[in-house]
């Protein structure tokens, strides 16, 4: 559904071993979880300041290559 979606930033969680797919558009900062062995789920709103000075802050999500 987003893969026409501008540029993607893809973060791994340690803690759950899901990916998520992080993009902006029209604005407005948007991540997408996929589970191991299941398709991607719908997209919801994110926080820039939050997924800054949180999650990739403390570890939570950890910066990868694309999938």
């Amino acid at each position: 559904m987003m893969a026409t979606s501008p540029k993607s930033t893809y973060f791994r969680s340690p803690h759950d071993s899901c990916i998520r797919r992080v993009y902006k558009e029209d604005g407005t900062y948007y991540a997408a979880r996929t589970r191991p062995g299941q398709a991607e789920e719908p997209p919801y709103v994110i926080e820039l300041a939050y997924l800054k000075n949180r999650l990739i802050a403390y570890g939570c999500w950890v910066k990868q290559m694309a999938p």
